[in-house]
């Protein structure tokens, strides 16, 4: 008969370091990943009470009556549309506001951030966030995110040149 005993005298203080090593190198490994991502996007703001947080901190308020004598002016700059009425809430993600324009009260529409609470019909808010063209693609990607879910609400989408990418939308005073 062969022997089959194994002298393990030894092997515990082998184990032992490496068992060591593995955590410092994991450690290490950790420090290294959280210094070198990027910071985590926060949570898309919902429907707030006037005056809270520092929304409107960094763009100038504009009077509803001011934006809608010259929208095209606006375009590419970050806002806070002041003072508008909710004139309908077409999905979770997009909402009509009444601007008052030369030609009468006209329906303008704001893209709410992902995950935002769309406010009540018939509110008055002020919203916050960037002028932008309203294109094909940026319907299409409406369409996409689910922002528009159906053919009755493209059509919608599709009305007008010009859109308010919002990024927070509160109550006016």
């Amino acid at each position: 008969m062969a022997n089959t005993r194994v002298n393990r005298a030894g092997s515990g203080a082998s184990t032992t370091v490496m068992a060591g090593v593995a955590v410092v190198f994991i450690l290490g490994l950790m420090i290294y990943l959280a210094r070198s991502s990027t910071a985590s996007v926060p949570a898309a703001p919902a429907v707030g009470d006037a005056g809270t947080g520092d929304m409107g901190a960094m763009a100038p308020a504009v009077a509803a009556a001011t934006f809608g004598a010259n929208i095209q002016s606006y375009v590419g700059q970050e806002i806070d549309l002041q003072g508008v009425t909710v004139a309908q809430v077409m999905s979770p993600e997009v909402i009509w506001v009444d601007v008052p324009t030369p030609q009468g009260s006209t329906p303008f529409p704001v893209k709410l951030a992902a995950g935002s609470v769309a406010p009540a019909a018939n509110s008055t808010v002020n919203v916050e966030g960037r002028v932008l063209e309203k294109t094909d693609s940026v319907v299409n990607a409406w369409q996409a995110s689910g922002a528009i879910q159906n053919a009755d609400q493209r059509a919608q989408a599709e009305y007008g040149t010009y859109f308010l990418d919002a990024k927070a939308v509160r109550r006016a005073n």
